[in-house]
């Protein structure tokens, strides 16, 4: 007898779960941005914005206890005769330091750099703190080069809370498809 309702009340979550999927109910939350014919998964909780000129995709989140909205963007932008360059990414590094140095003297810290598996291909990532309007923050840059287009991502989040955020920001940037 237990047996049965066990499995009667496996076969229904089953059912359930099936027709729950074919409604939509559980599909992921896919965005596509039409400049450089990329999409992305949005995680649950996560909103999208209106981006700023020059950007594709503004996604962001409230931070409880902050002043501040974690948040990710996009960045498209086609390089004619990128594809025909040969860099690797130490000078990919090198020339995001030298951007960072420029723009930001004196402005930000602790500046790190790791690599990440994204459609096949290693791309650079750093992740450096910033001082922006009396609030600590942490900005983690995702580097991901097809033919001209470079596609970067920047998720920005408090400092207190960015391990929190920074699963999201890998997260989103590996759920990247993008459509030739």
């Amino acid at each position: 007898m237990k047996k049965t309702v066990g499995l009667r009340i496996t076969l229904f979550v089953l059912i359930s779960v099936l027709f729950m999927n074919q409604w939509g109910f559980l599909q992921e939350k896919r965005v596509t941005i039409p400049e450089g014919n990329v999409s992305v998964i949005i995680p649950e909780g996560w909103q999208r914005g209106v981006p700023s000129e020059g950007y594709s995709l503004l996604l962001g989140l409230v931070e409880p206890d902050t002043k501040l909205r974690a948040n990710m963007s996009l960045m498209v932008t086609n390089i004619p005769g990128l594809s025909k360059q040969s860099f690797t990414l130490d000078q990919l590094f090198a020339s995001s330091k030298a951007n960072l140095d420029k723009s930001l003297p004196s402005k930000y810290g602790n500046l790190t750099r790791a690599t990440m598996m994204i459609l096949d291909k290693d791309i650079l990532t750093i992740k450096y703190d910033i001082l922006r309007e009396d609030i600590n923050m942490t900005c983690k840059q995702y580097y991901i080069f097809i033919g001209d287009i470079r596609y970067l991502f920047t998720g920005v989040a408090s400092q207190k809370n960015f391990s929190k955020y920074v699963i999201d920001f890998d997260a989103i940037v590996k759920s990247i498809i993008i459509n030739p």
